[in-house]
């Protein structure tokens, strides 16, 4: 990632991952240890617990570590995005990020070495720090995280929930933000399948209103199915000389390289509508044979060119 504000995206997932965590009582942690709230799923509940989780199941999950100075690196993505920002468009670099917000390594060390003592074994922490795998069992995660785990009965599926908050040593308070993976909240995500082929439609433009930048027009008067903040309304899309600039890879024409098109339903007009965007945009068109066109299994024989 080359951006400041791809790197924020993880930040979503400390602001989640609390909902994976456990306590040891139902009530305060001791005082010794720190609670991390929302560890516990809307769906564990007394109702619907049907009894107690193995405690022999291997498990394998994630502790994150929050950013250093995370409202910072907020106020950050979004000054690089704003054009009426004195930093608009001065992006870091990984490197430049990972030095100025991301976890130290003395922290992450600490996280590990309690995790190892817990019997856990580490598999992979990521260049950021930003989190840290391990696997083990889960009676070794219901002692190191101070609760009991259970069984519950939701949607027609028996799946494993911690049954209060989860706790951590006080000593990790401020640097573990929260617990992926202790709860099987997974067997609720699914793809909705949908029998037969869409046809390709004759083409797919931005509705206005539409933002020059990210974040520029919020959708007002529309409520958000989610719930949260205003969702602004998408970039118009961006032209080749702007996305040059974004990576700062202008001067370079893309001689010898491969590039990916993107598309829904193995358009059979992708050759025409490549080069009319092209065209469009004093680019260079597609030389016959230069376009080979990979479709998913599946994908209707007619639709490929």
């Amino acid at each position: 990632m080359t951006r400041t504000r791809w790197a924020l995206a993880a930040l979503g997932v400390a602001s989640l991952v609390g909902g994976v965590l456990a306590a040891t009582q139902a009530g305060a942690a001791p005082s010794s240890r720190t609670t991390l709230p929302g560890s516990v799923p809307s769906w564990a509940t007394a109702h619907n617990r049907v009894g107690a989780a193995d405690p022999s199941t291997d498990v394998g999950f994630r502790v994150y570590l929050g950013w250093r100075d995370g409202s910072a690196a907020s106020a950050l993505a979004q000054a690089v995005s704003d054009p009426k920002s004195a930093s608009y468009g001065k992006y870091l670099t990984p490197t430049q990020f990972r030095t100025r917000f991301a976890p130290t390594q003395a922290q992450v060390g600490t996280v590990q070495s309690w995790l190892r003592s817990q019997g856990f074994s580490v598999q992979y922490t990521p260049l950021n720090n930003h989190y840290v795998s391990v696997e083990g069992t889960l009676a070794q995660a219901a002692t190191a995280f101070g609760v009991s785990f259970g069984r519950y009965r939701v949607n027609g599926l028996t799946v494993r929930s911690p049954s209060a908050n989860l706790t951590v040593p006080s000593s990790l308070s401020g640097v573990v933000a929260g617990v992926l993976g202790l709860d099987e909240s997974a067997q609720f995500v699914h793809t909705n399948h949908i029998s037969g082929d869409a046809p390709p439609s004759p083409a797919f433009v931005n509705a206005p209103p539409c933002s020059t930048y990210w974040a520029e027009t919020p959708a007002t008067g529309f409520t958000n199915p989610y719930g949260g903040d205003t969702l602004p309304y998408a970039p118009c899309g961006y032209t080749p000389q702007q996305i040059k600039g974004g990576y700062g890879i202008s001067g370079y024409d893309g001689a010898g390289q491969t590039v990916a098109i993107i598309d829904a339903y193995a358009s059979p007009t992708i050759v025409q509508d490549a080069n009319q965007w092209s065209t469009r945009r004093g680019l260079p068109m597609l030389k016959a044979n230069q376009l080979t066109q990979v479709v998913a299994p599946g994908t209707y024989r007619h639709h490929r060119r």
